[in-house]
């Protein structure tokens, strides 16, 4: 089996490499990505045991005009005996004069690889609804073409794929949540707005128990898209008696954070984050804040034996 595992690793490993040649970064970013791993990733769905619950708030580089606000509402739980996972997607995304709503549901089988290692493969699909508010953008000329404009709307509809394996104390995963290549609507004769480019995710996390009393717990989440940087994540959370999680983050390039979890009870938790670029964006920012919250519901014939790293 251990053999088995290695050759799945390697598949995922080789499917990153192939999409790799894949405009702009769109889709949401987190910095507690670890604690909402269905966003990226259908396969998540249903692998907790649990149902669950998860609203993020965002707002990113406070202090700069027209700065991405996100609002992300992830609900998943098992189904039929546990072997299949389903799960809604719910996301409000605004970037200066672009508004957008998106909602996925997804859909998961999980089996066993070996007695505590499990596989996962999901499906998602869902559309995007895309308002361009082109009257609220400030052009520097009344001649400005973008003064001109009218606003516009696209009604955008997507499937994404996912996989992942996990166990207590690890998971590893590769998803693409949107597979078509939309194109916006025209918004001049001669022009286009864009569209959608495909992302490609690569995530995972281990769990370390140091002692009684702590665990740590690394991770990290690459994002691919045509035309951007590799985006990449690294996390490590020091967690101390299953209550409090304290964590650092680094995104290569781009920005560092830290993150303060607390696990109000079996059932519910609590987080917040906060990061700042080092790039020269910094120069106009105070940083970004997030606020999560997270709520399991146990089904009768499930106890909870431990908190949910993952």
């Amino acid at each position: 089996m251990k053999k088995k595992n290695r050759i799945l690793v390697a598949i995922i490993s080789l499917l990153s490499l192939i999409t790799l040649q894949v405009n702009a970064q769109q889709d949401v970013m987190l910095t507690q990505y670890s604690s909402a791993l269905q966003l990226t990733n259908p396969a998540y769905a249903g692998t907790s045991g649990r149902l669950n619950a998860t609203a993020v708030i965002r707002n990113q580089w406070l202090g700069f005009e027209g700065a991405p606000k996100s609002q992300v509402l992830l609900i998943n739980s098992p189904f039929l005996r546990y072997h299949l996972g389903v799960g809604i997607t719910l996301i409000r995304d605004e970037i200066g004069p672009t508004k957008q709503t998106l909602f996925y549901a997804n859909v998961a089988y999980n089996f066993n690889l070996t007695e505590n290692v499990k596989l996962s493969m999901g499906l998602s699909g869902g559309f995007n609804v895309k308002k361009m508010d082109f009257a609220a953008l400030a052009p520097v000329s009344l001649n400005d073409p973008a003064y001109n404009l009218t606003n516009q709307m696209d009604f955008l509809p997507n499937f994404g794929t996912g996989i992942y394996i996990y166990s207590p104390s690890f998971y590893l995963g590769f998803s693409t949540p949107k597979l078509i290549k939309n194109t916006y609507k025209e918004a001049t004769a001669n022009a286009t707005t864009g569209g959608d480019e495909q992302h490609f995710f690569i995530i995972g996390g281990y769990l370390f128990k140091i002692n009684e009393l702590w665990k740590a717990k690394p991770s990290f989440s690459l994002k691919m898209v045509k035309g951007a940087p590799l985006s990449v994540d690294i996390t490590a959370n020091a967690i101390y008696k299953d209550k409090f999680w304290f964590g650092a983050m680094y995104r290569l390039g781009d920005a560092i954070g830290i993150i303060f979890q607390y696990q109000i009870s079996d059932r519910l938790r609590m987080g917040y984050s906060y990061d700042l670029p080092i790039s020269e964006m910094h120069k106009n920012t105070t940083g970004s804040h997030e606020i999560l919250i997270s709520y399991d519901m146990v089904f009768k014939d499930k106890k909870i034996v431990t908190p949910r790293y993952f």
